[in-house]
């Protein structure tokens, strides 16, 4: 009985280590948030998803009015819809009576939730990779910068990278099982919540959904699907239709419209002026105008695309570039809001040397992810029934995530959730090519 379910050697030694990586993941991220001391961290969206869950649990009404925030005797806040509400639903269960506990409590459970990602992420990757390449998507992710500093902000990147891991996860845990429809509705519920917490994969569900339905067999499909879909929207109707009740309309496209409005400026400058770099829409007179109407958008882009076709063919064309950019645009180098004090300010500690350590490989990580994701088109991943779900729902999200850039606003931080993924893909590449060059070396040798 022992023998049986005794571990191998070298199980064994892949346990010790990945346990080291996480323990190491966990140190990373509780001593950042300990030490970080950010200038205002409650500015610009950390102040708009502050004040949503200190209105939610104080007034029981939705709407980013920060005058309500600790003031008992300010007035009943008007309801609004400008952002999804999964964050702020989380926050509310951290809410303190004073803003810097508040902080606090946050950054150190999204510490926890950053470390598990980690294991989500392992998890996924030993479903496309050998266990040993799977330890090295857990190392990166472990010391990734990005995902440890986004820890101490009051920011959505934390819980979507999380949401976003598992949710892929869900689909590949049901596509090991397709005949067991309740998989299939976890994995629509769970993708509905990603949805809630950041809107942009909402419309991820139309190439998930083609996707399951040429992965199920014929006689499966009309049934899993549906429920799928109806699991999907389970949650996202309830928002609809709070939001028709509390401001008569679906959504509010103020957000929608800032990200088109703030992805139409070549190099991210007004006229090529580097004094507007970063925030060029606070310089364009047309500002109001192009975030009036999708028309207006469209409009004025067009007009400007026609005086100067090159230069914003040159723009939308490189936009990948900038989205996978490792220095945020609105920041400095890693970090997005202004921090005064940060463990990675400290050189030759292991969180400097550990920031220079990925910021050389970084480049290169995402070619491989790039290349990785072009692999999901071979012919072995979507032939019939051969289709390999799981590295086609990572590749078709990846390209949806930068085809939803391109159009957009091509921040940097908005690629920080992707950041695991890339790791995930980059190693999937790697593991192909060394296949590749074993099998051609064997046909030499027969031959």
């Amino acid at each position: 009985m022992k023998a049986r379910f005794a571990l191998s050697s070298s199980h064994k030694t892949w346990v010790i280590l990945f346990s080291i990586i996480i323990l190491l993941g966990l140190y990373l991220r509780l001593e950042t948030i300990r030490i970080t001391r950010i200038d205002k961290p409650f500015r610009a969206d950390a102040g708009d998803y502050t004040a949503y869950a200190y209105n939610m649990l104080n007034h029981g009404i939705y709407s980013s009015n920060r005058k309500t925030v600790l003031d008992a005797d300010a007035p009943v806040p008007a309801p609004d819809s400008i952002r999804s509400p999964g964050y702020s639903f989380f926050l509310t269960t951290l809410i303190a009576d004073s803003l810097n506990t508040f902080q606090a409590r946050v950054g150190y459970v999204q510490a926890v939730i950053s470390t598990l990602t980690i294991i989500i992420i392992t998890l996924l990757a030993l479903s496309l990779l050998s266990k040993w390449l799977a330890l090295i998507v857990a190392l990166l992710a472990a010391i990734s910068p990005h995902l440890i500093i986004m820890n101490t902000y009051i920011l959505t990147e934390t819980l979507y990278t999380f949401w976003l891991c598992t949710s892929l996860l869900s689909v590949v845990w049901a596509s090991k099982n397709p005949l067991q429809i309740s998989r299939w509705i976890v994995a629509g519920l769970l993708f509905s919540i990603l949805a809630l917490i950041r809107p942009t994969t909402l419309y991820f569900i139309i190439p998930l959904i083609i996707l399951i339905w040429f992965y199920l067999k014929k006689e499966d499909r009309y049934k899993t699907v549906s429920l799928f879909v109806l699991a999907y929207f389970a949650l996202i109707l309830i928002w609809v239709a709070r939001n028709y009740l509390a401001i008569g309309a679906s959504s509010d496209s103020t957000l929608a419209m800032n990200t088109l409005h703030h992805g139409m400026y070549p190099g991210f400058m007004y006229n090529n002026n580097p004094l507007t770099y970063a925030y060029p829409y606070k310089f364009d007179p047309e500002s109001s105008a192009i975030t009036g109407s999708l028309q207006s958008f469209l409009s004025i882009l067009i007009n400007r695309f026609i005086e100067e076709p090159a230069k914003y063919l040159q723009w939308y064309l490189s936009k990948p570039l900038y989205f996978f950019q490792w220095k945020m645009v609105q920041g400095n180098d890693v970090f997005i809001y202004l921090t005064i004090v940060s463990t990675y300010y400290d050189e030759q500690s292991i969180f400097d040397l550990s920031l220079e350590f990925m910021k050389y490989l970084h480049s290169p990580l995402v070619i491989l992810s790039i290349l990785g994701m072009a692999l999901c088109v071979s012919p072995s991943n979507i032939t019939g029934r051969t289709i390999q779900l799981p590295v086609c729902a990572i590749s078709i999200l990846y390209f949806y995530f930068i085809l939803t850039h391109i159009v957009g606003s091509p921040f940097p931080r908005y690629s920080i959730p992707l950041r695991p993924l890339t790791y995930l893909l980059a190693l999937y590449f790697i593991q192909w090519l060394y296949i590749f060059l074993q099998q051609k070396k064997n046909q030499i040798q027969h031959s």
